[in-house]
């Protein structure tokens, strides 16, 4: 048969035309995902039995994509499987399957589903981004900050100032307070206080500079009251 492009079932590569998969739809398409439902995380064997909506990939495609996603001995599938899952599922379901992606004990593949997060829908993205905020891998937090400018800034913003607090890394903390210095959050009060009690209390914080940085790009009063106070003190 021809093909158009290449589809590599686990253990694979094994080359499949579109004849190939449309062979494979409902209902021994329906037969195998029931199969392989058995085999996946409790949380995500519904997945398997889920029919296609209009905005989610074939039958055929999704069961495919989960194979290679569970093969745990087939690291470059896995990766390639992360890579197209929000184009055939659904935000939601997505946003499970890379939750549980996000659990793995493998490094990469973790890093891979946060980096595929980009492709949710704001409000699941937003949702994902709250749940690795605590992460300490760098690559994770560097995709964090990667992905943080596609939330809104009311959305980004409260993520932002919980990032710059001090049980955070030095790093992670000058690169938060770096985008709450974007012109699109400068005006923004509550941000404004939340670095003033900050800068307050840096004393002993490795941030210090970082704080007053950003306190200088505001305008307000609170802001330059704050840095004015601090001329006459030894720490700053």
């Amino acid at each position: 048969m021809a093909h158009t492009g290449d589809c590599f079932l686990v253990p694979g590569p094994v080359r499949m035309s579109d004849a190939c998969l449309q062979a494979m739809a409902t209902p021994q398409a329906q037969e195998a995902l029931a199969s392989l439902a058995k085999e996946l995380p409790e949380a995500l064997a519904h997945l398997a039995l889920q029919k296609a909506g209009n905005d989610e990939g074939s039958e055929p495609t999704k069961l495919l994509l989960l194979r290679r996603l569970f093969t745990t001995d087939h690291i470059p599938g896995r990766i390639a499987a992360i890579e197209q899952i929000t184009q055939n599922f659904s935000s939601g379901q997505a946003l499970q399957l890379l939750r549980t992606c996000l659990e793995d004990p493998d490094p990469t593949i973790r890093h891979e589903a946060l980096n595929a997060a980009g492709g949710l829908q704001t409000a699941d993205l937003e949702t994902l981004l709250k749940e690795v905020l605590g992460a300490t891998d760098p690559r994770i937090q560097r995709t964090w900050l990667k992905l943080i400018p596609k939330l809104s800034a009311d959305q980004a913003r409260p993520l932002l100032l919980r990032a710059i607090q001090t049980q955070y890394n030095a790093s992670m903390r000058r690169a938060a307070l770096k985008q709450l210095s974007l012109p699109i959050h400068l005006e923004d009060t509550k941000t404004t206080t939340a670095l003033v009690e900050l800068f307050q209390n840096s004393t002993t914080d490795p941030a210090q500079f970082a704080l007053a940085t950003a306190l200088s790009l505001r305008t307000s009063q609170e802001a330059l009251n704050a840095l004015t106070h601090s001329l006459g003190r030894a720490d700053v």
